[in-house]
C-alpha cells in the first residue's frame, strides 16, 4: 500500500500545482500617485477566469471593471493594499499591489510688494508630472498681458505677467494644479503700490501722450510743444531697446508708430528721461 500512497501524494501535489498554474493573477507594480481616481491594471493567467478587486485596509469606491482586469477607485490620502483574486473552476489565487496616494503641494511663491503695476508671477512647476497648472484670479482691475487673450482671467504660464490698473491694490492669486480629477491650490498675495520712496532714472511724464492703449497695429504719440525730442525708443518689459527707434521731426507733434510686429506684452515709449507704458495685444 505504501507505493500507492506515495503515488497518490505525488498525483495530488502535481494536480494542486496544475490548478494553481491555471490561475496566477498579476496585480501589477506598486505605485505612488497624486490623483483622486486611478485605474488598476492587472493580468489574468486564463481568459476564462473571473476576477475581483478588493481593498484590504481602506474603504474605496470601485466603478465598473469591464475593461480587462481593471478597476477604478476613489479614496483619501494614504496607503492602499489591493488584492486581485482570480478564479478558474476550483482554482482560486490572489496577488497584491500597494498604492500610495499623496497630495500635491503647489508653490505659488511668496507674498510680494510690487512698486509697479506690472508683476511676473513665479510658480514652482516641480510637482507637475501629470496634468497642468494655471493661475486664476477674480479681480476686474487685473489683466494678463503675456497671453493671446488680453482679457483672460486664467494664465497657463507659471510665469504669467499681470498688470494692475489700480496702482494701490492688494489681491490673492491662485496657482492651481489639476491632475486626473484632483485639484490642488496655493495662494500668493501681491500688493501693487506706488512706493513713494522708490527712485527711478526714468520717470512717467505728461510731456507726451500715447493712444490707443492697449495697441494692436498702430500707436499714436502726441508730444507737447515744450518737449524737446530727438530720439524716440520702444523698450520691452526688461528695459531692453527693440528695433523700433525713431528720430522726431521738430515741426511735427504727432507720430504714428507701427507696432504690429511686436509680440504681445508690455512695452515702454522712451523719450529722453520720460517714459510711458503701453500694452501690445
Amino acid at each position: 500500500m505504501k507505493p500507492f500512497l506515495i503515488l497518490m501524494t505525488i498525483f495530488l501535489f502535481l494536480e494542486k500545482g496544475n490548478l494553481q498554474a491555471q490561475c496566477q493573477p498579476n496585480a501589477g507594480a506598486d505605485y505612488t500617485f497624486n490623483c483622486c481616481e486611478f485605474q488598476l491594471y492587472g493580468e489574468l493567467s486564463n481568459q476564462n477566469s473571473t476576477f475581483e478587486w478588493t481593498c484590504i485596509n481602506n474603504i474605496v469606491l470601485f466603478y465598473e471593471t469591464t475593461i480587462g482586469t481593471s478597476g477604478l477607485f476613489q479614496g483619501d490620502y494614504g496607503t492602499y493594499l489591493f488584492v486581485l483574486t482570480e478564479t478558474n473552476g476550483s482554482c482560486v489565487n490572489t496577488d497584491t499591489v500597494e498604492f500610495i496616494f499623496e497630495p500635491l503641494t503647489p508653490e505659488a511663491g511668496n507674498d510680494t510688494l510690487v512698486c509697479d503695476s506690472i508683476y511676473e508671477m513665479n510658480a514652482d512647476t516641480a510637482d507637475i508630472t501629470y496634468g497642468f497648472g494655471y493661475w486664476s484670479f477674480n479681480e476686474p482691475s487685473i489683466y494678463i498681458i503675456n497671453d493671446n487673450s488680453p482679457n483672460a482671467i486664467i494664465g497657463y504660464d507659471p510665469n504669467t505677467i499681470v498688470w494692475s490698473t489700480n496702482n494701490t491694490f492688494s489681491t490673492l492669486f491662485y496657482w492651481i494644479i489639476t491632475t486626473s480629477g484632483c485639484s490642488y491650490t496655493d495662494t500668493v498675495r501681491i500688493t501693487f503700490s506706488q512706493c513713494l520712496n522708490k527712485t527711478n532714472t526714468l520717470k512717467n511724464s505728461n510731456n507726451f501722450k500715447i493712444y490707443p492703449n492697449p495697441a494692436h497695429n498702430n500707436l499714436v504719440l502726441t508730444i507737447n510743444k515744450e518737449q524737446l525730442v530727438d530720439k524716440i525708443e520702444i523698450l520691452d518689459i526688461t528695459g531692453k531697446a527693440t528695433d523700433l527707434v525713431f528720430h522726431h521731426k521738430k515741426n511735427s507733434k504727432t507720430l504714428t508708430i507701427d507696432v504690429s510686429k511686436l509680440e504681445n506684452g508690455v512695452y515702454f515709449v522712451k523719450i529722453g528721461n520720460s517714459i510711458q507704458k503701453f500694452i501690445k495685444n
